[in-house]
């Protein structure tokens, strides 16, 4: 928290995230996302055994878990509007990030996000990360198990892929 508020850019770029999600602008919530992602990730910052030395289950999990994280800490910002949870059981299963508005008479939308990622070097793209992550969330029951927990009636379902330095949103209203 305090590397973001030492740097004003950064702590403005937050501050927007916040408001995209308050908003449901998605255009700009995916924008800042990427723009964060860009500028502070590295491929450093991942787990430190080699892609050659996992199998493909493992890689995929413990990558996949970096980027949640990644998400996980910028949206922490948004604690005063949201209730956060990850890794939660919904329906059948658990969405990586559910989103959960602390004043649901102001602020109706709720969020549920699922991350997909694969390495520079794999075949599946940024589109077929994002459809796969929305396909999970449709399959596994996700938002009907939100909406009857919270008693909520707006679930978002946020489908990120990850690949490289880039990454991609996807949303469906449901």
């Amino acid at each position: 928290r305090s590397f973001f508020k030492e740097d004003a850019k950064v702590a403005q770029k937050v501050e927007g995230i916040v408001d995209a999600l308050v908003k449901g602008n998605f255009e700009k919530l995916e924008f800042l996302f990427q723009e964060l992602y860009f500028r502070y990730v590295s491929y450093h910052d991942l787990p430190n055994k080699t892609i050659e030395e996992l199998d493909y289950d493992e890689q995929e999990y413990r990558y996949e878990n970096f980027h949640h994280g990644y998400i996980l800490g910028l949206v922490t910002y948004a604690v005063d509007k949201y209730d956060i949870y990850s890794n939660r059981e919904y329906g059948l299963g658990r969405p990586d990030l559910v989103l959960i508005p602390k004043d649901q008479e102001r602020q109706k939308l709720a969020y549920a996000f699922e991350f997909k990622w694969d390495s520079t070097k794999g075949k599946r793209s940024l589109a077929e990360l994002t459809e796969s992550a929305l396909l999970q969330i449709e399959t596994k029951k996700y938002l009907e198990g939100i909406k009857k927990v919270h008693e909520i009636e707006e679930v978002v379902a946020v489908g990120v892929g990850f690949k490289g330095k880039a990454l991609q949103m996807r949303v469906l209203d449901c």
